[in-house]
């Protein structure tokens, strides 16, 4: 298994079929990625939605029920039970950009502890393209964290497994989860890829 998505959900009923959608149009096979869903008790229709798309799909893929417990104690359980080489945490109601090329780099098997890429900010009236990388290089953990180029979240980053299993995000946060998250397991890093592609596309 390459890669494992992990994806809180609550009351995206509407929305988490658009979200699924562009993962499904990854360029990998079906055997080569899961899906992995954590719902915080929706009171919609979201787990009916997810669940019918996927098996409609044929995609292998995970639910999870918590009983409003927030989305870092949902990080943490996708965290424990994804198998992929590589985690990439999306918001439930965002897109993947799924560009062929960072797909490459995952089966090039890189070096790289966490690579990470530009992304789109989706307003009503416009579309605002966020250009953090403009060339292709690579960061130590330190360096990134100084230079703070791309913010604390989670979603324009593609985790190697192996270098965050042992991290968790603080249970109960609501606001600060994926900077403390970001910042304990980045700081040791020695190799991060830093990509001039969009991968991700933010409402």
């Amino acid at each position: 298994m390459l890669l494992s998505f992990v994806i809180p959900t609550y009351n995206v009923g509407g929305k988490i079929e658009m979200c699924l959608t562009s993962i499904s149009r990854i360029s990998l096979s079906k055997d080569d990625y899961e899906v992995i869903i954590i719902d915080d008790s929706s009171t919609d229709n979201t787990i009916n939605e997810a669940e019918e798309f996927l098996s409609k799909n044929m995609l292998s893929y995970t639910i999870l029920m918590q009983k409003k417990e927030g989305q870092a104690s949902a990080r943490n359980k996708g965290i424990k039970i994804s198998k992929g080489k590589y985690i990439w945490m999306v918001d439930s109601d965002d897109e993947i950009i799924p560009d062929p090329a960072i797909v490459e780099i995952l089966i090039a098997d890189s070096n790289a502890e966490l690579i990470t890429f530009n992304y789109e900010e989706v307003w009503s009236d416009h579309t605002s393209l966020q250009y953090k990388y403009l060339k292709e290089h690579y960061l130590t953990g330190i360096e990134f964290l100084e230079t703070a180029v791309g913010g604390s979240y989670l979603w324009n980053k593609i985790y190697r497994r192996d270098s965050v299993q042992s991290m968790k995000f603080i249970e109960g946060s609501t606001h600060i989860e994926d900077m403390c998250f970001n910042v304990n397991a980045i700081i040791n890093m020695k190799s991060i890829l830093c990509l001039p592609l969009f991968g991700y596309r933010y409402y």
